[in-house]
């Protein structure tokens, strides 16, 4: 857990560093103290889960099958954001948990947009919010080799603005 705290700190300053803009890092400032600091205040680590029994359906993907014990994790943005949001680190806890402990599993990897603005920024967009989760992952011990980015048929996603700008995570095994 601590690591997965200073992965976050670390994401924060780099935005600071990258950024001149006196609002982005007045943001960055309010994440840290609004979410951060809580998080280290009241959490204690937890040892791992135990391996998940696993009961697989056959995915669409190409030679994987879905674990449906784990359910499918929605990382949600902002608008014209690729910034992983800190509220997605708790939903994204049991994926990464169980491809620690479970290395025959992989994650697949689908970013979607709203229907605003251009299709073609939007779909850029939708491939730099996946690549965000991805990193997100390989710094929490996912290997790289285990993450898996797939364009979906379409991209355009479903239900509201909010919750069409999206990155869904699925845990999979090799077939």
């Amino acid at each position: 857990f601590a690591l997965s705290v200073l992965v976050i700190i670390l994401w924060v300053l780099s935005v600071i560093l990258e950024s001149d803009a006196d609002e982005e890092i007045a943001a960055a400032e309010v994440i840290v103290e609004e979410k951060i600091e809580p998080i280290l205040e009241t959490k204690t680590s937890k040892p791992a889960p135990p391996a998940h029994k696993v009961s697989e359906q056959k995915a669409e993907s190409d030679g994987y099958i879905l674990i449906s014990d784990i359910k499918v994790v929605h990382v949600y943005f902002a608008i014209g954001s690729d910034i992983v949001p800190l509220e997605s680190v708790h939903d994204l806890r049991p994926v990464i948990d169980f491809l620690v402990t479970n290395k025959n599993s992989v994650a697949i990897l689908s970013g979607y947009h709203d229907s605003s603005g251009n299709k073609e920024i939007n779909q850029e967009i939708s491939k730099k919010r996946a690549m965000a989760v991805r990193d997100f992952l390989v710094v929490e011990g996912v290997g790289l080799d285990r993450l898996i980015l797939k364009k979906p048929q379409q991209s355009q996603g479903s239900g509201t603005a909010e919750e069409a700008r999206r990155v869904e995570v699925a845990v999979a095994t090799r077939q």
